[in-house]
This record gives C-alpha cells, structure tokens and sequence, in this order.
C-alpha cells in the first residue's frame, strides 16, 4: 500500500493528539520500563553487617542484570545488593546517603561506565571499594558508544559472568572453584540461548529493528540485525517532526511490519528517596539537578493508536534495564524478546 509521506505524516499527528499529546509524546514511548526489581541476593535498602554476611563477600551492583548475573556466580557464597531496585532505573540511577554508605561496606561493586552512572561511579571512588566496570569485560573494538545496553547480547553477559567469577575468587579464594563452576553452568544457558537466537533471526524476512528507543544495538550486532530508532539511546529525548517522516519513509521503504517498544507504565526516573533522617538529598542530584524526573509513559490505548497511525502494529521488546514483572526473570525475559523478534521480523522458524 503507497503512501504519500506528508499525507500520512499529518495522520500520524492527528493520530498522537488523539492518544492524548503531540509528536513529542512518541518520546515517552522509549522511556525506560519500570517494575519491582528481584531482590537477588537480598534487599538493597538492608543493612550490610559483618555478623549478617559472615566471611561472604558483598557485592553491590547497579542494575538488574547485573545482579541476575552475579547472583549465578554468587550463589550461596556471596551476597548481591542490587542498588537500583528501590533507586529508579539503570539510565538515572541516584544513590541516598544510606545506600552510599551500604557501598562502602561492600567488598565489590558492579557498574556500567563510560560516564553512564555516575552516582554510582561516585560512591565507588568515596568508598574506596574495589570496582568493576562490565564494559571493561568486552572487547574494545565491540564497544557500542553511547550504548550500556551489553548484557542484550548472551555472549557479552557470559563473558561479564566470567569476569565476575574472577574477582569473586580474588575476595573468596576458599570458594573460587564455586564461582566458576557457577559462571561455567550459566555459560552453557546463555549459550543455548544464544544459539536459538541465531537460528531464528538468521531466517527472517525482515532485517530492520525498528524501535523507539536505542537499546538494543548490541542484541542487533550479534544477530546481524539493523538497529534503527524512532529516538536515540537517551529516552527521554524528543523527535522532531522531520524523524517522524524519515521514519514513515523507511517503514515503507524496507517494508518494516513492526515497531518495537518497551513495556509501557508509570515510573519515576531515578528519584531516590532523600535521607530527610540525616537532612541529606541523593547523590547524583546535581547531575540531574535541573531535570524532571516523572515521566509517565504512554498507556496501552496511546501506544496502539501510534502504531495505527504508522500502518504498523507494536510489540513489547524489553530492554531490561529494570525487572518489570518478578516472575520473569533475566533468561526468560530473553526467551520473550526473542519470541517478540520472530513475530515482528517474520521469522520461518518457530521458537520452543
């Protein structure tokens, strides 16, 4: 079906003030999803004790995956304090004074560099702790700038646990053959995960990921996929009206049946609550000082009326930057996005 580009450019625009804003709007699509965060090896607003841990290593991190992927290594023989389940999302992560000092008490700390999180850089250098950044766990040459999305790829994420392993037995020698017994079995899922990916993409129609928000560049490097966004990787960006029509052209230039998009709900953006007890906001504020935080993404009833207005449909692809639903966790979050894939790319071979 043909289409005139300013003709449907001004439908898409009809079709966004009727879902309840303007072109901006499709902005809030992008933004990063919200949930309540497992508590992998603990909550992060307990207290770290010595008498609690034992002779355990503490390992603090600074998103979700993260600490899906220490918890693997950890098991019984660590303890992972996942600092962004009570602070917002991995984009905005700001720290209270208690959670700094519940760094401080840590053995490890597990971060995603380059400028990404700097709060939790922060805390780090004030503790003194030994930290690791999991960009230093990839090749440089595979470094997506601009991208912390790494663990998207189940080989990077293998490659991280590995890491992890290895700085677990530096701290906890006594359990080092653990760790990498551990990372070795999570090597083998991620794996199989990974060679499922591979047989499905590799027999699609379309090659073109076609998403709102730029999160996905290192999922798209592995697959041989064209990553291409409404947005770019900050979320909180807004297109202009000119992306919006080089994006109805590519659609129907390539054919592209699909938009991709994150899973819409309402979150605040990294809002750590203040320390009101010591007087004290959180780290990372003057950062963001100048920033509104609350952002409410667009419902169910606005995404749908945007992807009727580009002759496309959506579906959910999950960028994992929190843990939306605490029923699904890090690999089956993976199996649904690869079941998302294959629908919206038209792949020939199904997914078990």
């Amino acid at each position: 079906m043909t289409r005139s580009g300013s003709s449907f450019g001004r439908g898409v625009r009809r079709a966004l003030a009727l879902a309840g804003g303007s072109i901006a709007t499709l902005a809030m699509v992008a933004g990063c999803s919200s949930g309540t965060s497992s508590q992998l090896g603990g909550d992060a607003e307990q207290s770290i004790t010595p008498e609690a841990e034992g002779d355990r290593p503490v390992v603090v991190v600074s998103s979700y995956p993260l600490a899906f992927l220490a918890s693997s290594v950890a098991g019984d023989d660590a303890v992972v304090e996942d600092m962004s389940a009570n602070a917002g999302d991995a984009h905005h992560l700001e720290l209270s004074p208690s959670q700094v000092n519940e760094i401080s008490k840590a053995n490890l700390a597990l971060y995603i560099g380059e400028g990404f999180q700097p709060a939790m850089e922060q805390a780090i250098s004030v503790a003194g702790i030994e930290g690791m950044d999991v960009l230093s766990a990839i090749p440089n040459a595979e470094v997506i700038a601009g991208d912390p999305h790494v663990w998207l790829d189940p080989m990077i994420s293998a490659d991280i646990a590995d890491a992890i392993a290895e700085k677990l037995s530096e701290e906890n020698p006594a359990a080092a053959d653990t760790y990498r017994q551990n990372a070795e079995t999570l090597r083998k899922a991620l794996e199989e995960q990974d060679g499922e990916y591979r047989t499905v993409l590799a027999n699609c129609d379309g090659e073109t990921l076609l998403t709102s928000h730029e999160a996905f560049g290192y999922l798209a490097a592995r697959y041989g996929l064209e990553q291409v966004g409404v947005l770019g990787v900050d979320p909180d960006a807004e297109p202009s009206p000119a992306r919006i029509n080089e994006v109805l052209a590519l659609i129907q230039d390539r054919g592209i049946t699909t938009l991709f998009v994150e899973p819409t709900t309402a979150h605040s953006h990294g809002a750590a609550e203040p320390d009101h007890e010591n007087g004290n906001e959180s780290v990372g504020e003057s950062v963001h000082e100048e920033e509104d935080h609350d952002h409410i993404h667009l419902t169910e009833e606005q995404t749908t009326a945007i992807s009727q207005a580009l002759g496309i449909p959506a579906l959910l692809l999950d960028p994992m930057e929190v843990q939306v639903d605490p029923e699904h966790d890090f690999l089956t979050v993976m199996h649904m996005n690869l079941h998302a894939l294959a629908d919206g790319l038209s792949c020939a071979v199904s997914v078990h």
